[in-house]
């Protein structure tokens, strides 16, 4: 019996290496991004910035540099947050939300940026076959998720 288990790991594990060898067929399928793109088409060029992505082309500024470093030493930093983000990041939300918008008695959530806010709306709302209707311009991400 623990032979046949032995074997059985075995196969699997060739299988994975195998199947590790490429992409699925959903990854190439898409096209490459945009904003790879960008970065293939102006590799080696000096005194261009693009604009195809919203990075910032400075440091931060000394404070936030600071204030990073202190929270690096905290317990909370190293530990995974809630998947919903802080509660109390999503109080103070709520609450310029109820007070500055007139919206009250909704849920919030924070992610880690819109492609993140995007997918999780997708596949909490859409089942494979759904419609949804995206309006030009749009980011590419936006139609790999459907």
């Amino acid at each position: 019996e623990a032979e046949a288990f032995l074997v059985a790991i075995y196969l699997c594990m060739r299988g994975a290496r195998s199947m590790a060898t490429q992409a699925s067929k959903r990854v190439r399928a898409t096209d490459t991004p945009c904003i790879v793109q960008m970065q293939q088409m102006l590799r080696g060029r000096e005194g261009v910035l693009s604009l195809a992505q919203g990075i910032v082309h400075w440091p931060p500024p000394e404070a936030a540099l600071a204030a990073g470093v202190a929270a690096m030493g905290e317990r909370s930093t190293s530990l995974y947050g809630p998947d919903d983000g802080l509660p109390e990041l999503r109080a103070a939300l709520k609450e310029k939300l109820r007070v500055e918008n007139g919206i009250d008695g909704g849920e919030v959530m924070v992610t880690a940026g819109a492609n993140q806010a995007y997918t999780n709306v997708v596949l909490s709302l859409l089942d494979a076959g759904d419609a949804a209707a995206l309006f030009r311009p749009y980011y590419f991400n936006l139609l790999m998720a459907l």
